[in-house]
Parts: C-alpha cells; structure tokens; sequence
C-alpha cells in the first residue's frame, strides 16, 4: 500500500532506516500545477534523479474544469486508488550527510528540542 522500508546497518553499528512513501497531491483545479511543472523541471536539469519522480502522485480529478466537477470528485476515492496502486521504482536516496560536525565533533542534527 504505498510503503517500503529498508534497513541498514553501516559503520560502527548504526543503523539506517529509510521510509519511502507517495505523497499524493489532490490537484484540485490545477492548483498544484505550477508544483507539478518544478519538479519536471529539477528532474530534466538534474537536481532530482528521474527513479524518484513517482514519490509524488498528482491526482488531478475530473477533466470538466468547472467548480461542481471538482466538488462532487470523490478526491478521497481516487487518493486511497492511488496509494493502493503505487509500487516504488529504484528509489534513489539524498546522499546527505545528516549530521553536523562542531569543533571536530560529530552531533546529531535532529537533536532539536
């Protein structure tokens, strides 16, 4: 149903654990769009690999652009379709460094609050 996760124990026994999950856009009216267009966009200048675009599932509703077509789509319907449906490809994940370094030591970056 949308969800995998992987496991990985690296160097000095930390363990790495990575969620991939859709997120599902209701493009309701287009609205999202512009959104749709950017990530197109970062893919074909290289900030995103092309094996994640389907982390994010537009659903763009019925083709009738009027405001009733819109409001009577079952958005709940076809987002739990779309999860449903979804199946990872070759995911790829942020080779990012996570972690920040002060004065020579290595400290969590989430260690907030």
């Amino acid at each position: 149903m949308g969800f995998t996760a992987n496991v990985s124990i690296g160097p000095s026994d930390r363990v790495t654990i990575s969620f991939f999950i859709a997120v599902i856009v209701l493009n309701v009216l287009s609205y999202f769009s512009p959104l749709r267009e950017q990530l197109k966009k970062g893919i074909s200048e290289g900030f995103i690999s092309p094996e994640n675009d389907n982390l994010i599932v537009f659903i763009d509703g019925p083709l009738d652009p009027s405001l009733f077509a819109h409001e009577t789509f079952d958005w709940g319907k076809a987002a739990v379709e779309a999860l449903d449906s979804w199946q990872p490809s070759d995911v790829k994940s942020s080779s990012f460094d996570w972690t920040m370094t002060i004065e020579g030591e290595s400290r969590e970056k989430l260690d907030a609050l």
